[in-house]
């Protein structure tokens, strides 16, 4: 569905005079092939222990909020005011901030398992979605899951109202599921199956392999948003066609850098709708067309950057890659199940919990210095490795007289 790059890239006469510009993707010359090197372990490069991760936010406790905002590490902070400096005085250049994408592209793929050329860099999962969406044949079918998050579903949703070009209806269907109904509901149209690692309400986990086994008894892309859960979990995007992750939550990016990784397959049947000068062979060659030479790597599905938020991502992940996944997994579940079970809940493999409380409790988590956050009509918390047990007990010691008076309340998911 994508069409081959056939023409040279553009000479353009602004080239010549940008500071510095290489006359080739630095990265695509450094950049391992398929061929010669091996895949990441997800996750695995960390030799430093959570404390030292801990030690590296300013938060003095209470922040029970990564499920909407992460919070930035102080060498983040540092990196986007040492930017903001030279920006003041023009000393910022095109140049060095294709530098920082380039290193938070390569420093992503090791965290999720995947080379760096399988590695697409943007802004929001909405964008990344409507590409996707896109590229979904006419008459194709796409399976959803209830009540998943909008940005991932409504892209989609937007395709299935466009009329079909030749027969009535639109342009491809749109079937929602219940999430333990998802594996099961996959048949012979279905072209892709799209849904959340860790749901936003609740945080309740989807089984991966399950959801690609089934989709490739059907041959149907999967597409699977990972915003939720890469940051405080290991997640092998390798075993996915495709994955989306909108980085300023538990990656604690700045707002307005996300990441998508590709499979061959997703490679081929993906079309670049955005495609700007960052998705060129050579971009520093690829600012002017009508000539165009999309890149061979993920990079074709770039976004062009907002530079002064990629020091900041890549301060986030030099930080964030020193500490093995499954430390950060193990700390936060654990903590959450802290929570649960103080609330009379039984454990889950989640950092995330929502509970049917009124909106008083959230209120009184504000007032006792507590920030946590409101979805689907419920009460939500996520631990994070910031948070401690101390946190764990002052939630537990607001809430609970809430469950007390509302029978109990209830879990989400």
């Amino acid at each position: 569905m994508v069409a081959a790059p056939t023409s040279a890239p553009a000479v353009d006469a602004v080239h010549a005079a940008a500071p510095s510009a290489p006359a080739v993707d630095a990265v695509h010359a450094a950049a391992p092939s398929a061929s010669d090197a091996s895949q990441p372990a997800p996750g695995a490069a960390g030799t430093r222990d959570l404390a030292w991760l801990r030690d590296q936010f300013a938060t003095t406790g209470g922040y029970l909020n990564a499920a909407t905002c992460g919070l930035p590490t102080r060498s983040t902070t540092e990196a986007m005011a040492r930017d903001a400096r030279r920006w003041t005085t023009g000393d910022v250049s095109p140049v060095t901030y294709h530098d920082d994408v380039e290193r938070a592209r390569a420093l992503y793929a090791g965290l999720v398992g995947v080379r760096p050329e399988r590695v697409a860099t943007g802004s929001q999962t909405s964008v990344f979605a409507g590409m996707i969406a896109a590229g979904v044949p006419d008459g194709g079918e796409v399976v959803v899951v209830d009540g998943d998050f909008s940005s991932l579903v409504y892209p989609f949703l937007v395709q299935a109202d466009r009329p079909h070009p030749t027969r009535e209806g639109g342009r491809i269907t749109v079937r929602s599921v219940p999430r333990a109904e998802l594996c099961s509901s996959l048949g012979e149209n279905t072209a892709a199956v799209v849904f959340s690692h860790s749901q936003s309400a609740c945080g309740s986990l989807t089984g991966i392999d399950e959801v690609t086994g089934a989709a490739s008894e059907v041959g149907a892309l999967t597409v699977c948003d990972t915003t939720q859960s890469v940051g405080w979990s290991p997640v092998d995007a390798s075993a996915v066609d495709v994955t989306v992750c909108s980085a300023y939550k538990w990656m604690c990016h700045p707002r307005g850098v996300a990441y998508m990784t590709v499979s061959d397959r997703a490679m081929e049947a993906l079309v670049p709708v955005n495609a700007g000068w960052y998705a060129g062979e050579v971009i520093w060659d690829s600012m002017y067309g009508p000539a165009m030479q999309l890149s061979g790597r993920a990079s074709r599905f770039d976004v062009s950057p907002g530079w002064p938020l990629w020091p900041g991502a890549v301060a986030a992940l030099e930080d964030f890659v020193q500490v093995p996944a499954t430390q950060l997994r193990d700390h936060s579940v654990a903590l959450t199940n802290a929570f649960r079970r103080g609330m009379g809940l039984d454990d889950s493999d989640s950092a995330i919990v929502s509970l049917g409380l009124p909106d008083e409790a959230a209120v009184a988590a504000a007032r006792a210095g507590l920030t946590l956050s409101q979805r689907a009509g419920g009460v939500r918390l996520s631990f994070h490795v910031w948070n401690t047990q101390a946190d764990v007990e002052a939630a537990l010691g607001v809430l609970t007289p809430f469950v007390s008076s509302t029978a109990g309340g209830s879990l989400r998911g």
